[in-house]
């Protein structure tokens, strides 16, 4: 095989960015209407039923969207979260956030995913059954949720997992900051578990720069108006269309929303999604043909 010097710097991330998104920037930045209106608004439905989700929020960063998952189930100090140890920081530090412990699980080592026999051996080891509730030994703390990651495009093995947090009544929230537009046994991630996170930052296959999506099954449609309220500061209501400059804030929340002109990138991206997964197979294929010999 030949290979060839580079004269350039191989960039960190290249997003596949074309003018359709700049025009659709731009469009919002002349509107006169620059976040939380409605592009953000026609991103979240358009999302949610790219997904078959019931519903959709959107937020400023996959982090961002985990961390209102656990605020939706109101996790706090003295409870526990299970979270695979191959993982971005964010997975673990949304639970200390809120005062919670992460109980860190080893992933199966050929897949580096988490897997519900790894789930298992790790409550064996460490947890215990005590009045309906799953109890951490070494801190008492009662375990609440799993965070299961999807990592690299590959879903974990979400019945397995769905059982065993049914089993020991347990919320699952997962990161699918690596997984859209990926399923799963005939499902659309975004759809299996309670909650699911998503990432938009520059490296992910849908890319707004910055930005992510908090996605809602029927289990869990009842919290995204609150899941609303949270990502801007508790207010009441919607910004865009609202009538009156007085408003109410009614919970202790965050600066998570989303801008127009990153929801306006994002759903140009989501119509491209699937052609740019054909390319990402294409390359994926030349990588594997080109270093099958090493």
């Amino acid at each position: 095989m030949k290979f060839h010097k580079r004269k350039t710097r191989l960039p960190f991330a290249l997003p596949d960015v074309g003018e359709r998104e700049i025009q659709a920037g731009a469009k919002v930045l002349r509107s006169g209407w620059l976040t939380s209106g409605p592009e953000v608004q026609a991103f979240e439905k358009e999302f949610a039923r790219a997904t078959d989700a019931v519903d959709a929020v959107a937020v400023n960063s996959c982090t961002a969207a985990l961390h209102l998952a656990l605020e939706a189930y109101n996790i706090k100090a003295g409870d526990a979260v299970f979270v695979p140890d191959y993982t971005f920081i964010a997975s673990a530090e949304i639970v200390l956030y809120g005062g919670a412990l992460p109980v860190i699980v080893d992933v199966d080592r050929d897949s580096y995913l988490l897997t519900a026999e790894q789930l298992e051996a790790c409550i064996a080891a460490r947890c215990l059954w005590k009045n309906g509730q799953l109890v951490h030994k070494a801190s008492g703390s009662i375990v609440r949720a799993i965070i299961p990651v999807h990592y690299g495009g590959r879903p974990c093995e979400m019945n397995a997992i769905l059982r065993l947090a049914r089993k020991y009544r347990l919320k699952v929230i997962e990161d699918a900051a690596h997984s859209f537009p990926a399923d799963y046994d005939g499902q659309k991630i975004g759809s299996i578990g309670d909650l699911t996170a998503f990432s938009f930052y520059a490296t992910k296959n849908l890319t707004t720069g910055e930005g992510g999506m908090l996605t809602f099954t029927a289990n869990s449609a009842s919290l995204a108006d609150r899941v609303r309220r949270l990502r801007l500061h508790g207010i009441l209501g919607q910004t865009y269309g609202r009538q009156r400059w007085q408003y109410d804030v009614v919970d202790q929340g965050y600066k998570y929303n989303m801008m127009d002109s990153t929801a306006a990138m994002g759903r140009v991206q989501l119509k491209r999604s699937q052609q740019m997964l054909k390319r990402r197979r294409k390359i994926h294929q030349a990588y594997n043909k080109a270093f099958g010999d090493l």
